[in-house]
């Protein structure tokens, strides 16, 4: 995910690593990958952990997450 913003440009990297037994499940886009998740937000922080901004996550590339067993 690229974000601009706050006079600056970066690059976000997400690791989700499940070490339980149970099957887990998160909504990473809604609407067929139109609607941003409802249950994961990236929040930009000062050194001081005052928010900066907030910004939605929104992933929708279907065929890449089959690749990995992830349906």
């Amino acid at each position: 995910m690229n974000y601009r913003g706050c006079g600056g440009t970066g690059t976000v990297w997400l690791t989700l690593e499940n070490t339980d037994d149970e099957e887990i499940e998160i909504v990473t886009a809604r609407n067929w990958s139109n609607t941003d998740s409802n249950q994961i937000a990236f929040t930009l922080l000062y050194e001081d952990e005052n928010m900066i901004t907030t910004k939605s996550f929104r992933y929708g590339n279907w065929d890449a997450l089959r690749g990995v067993g992830v349906y």
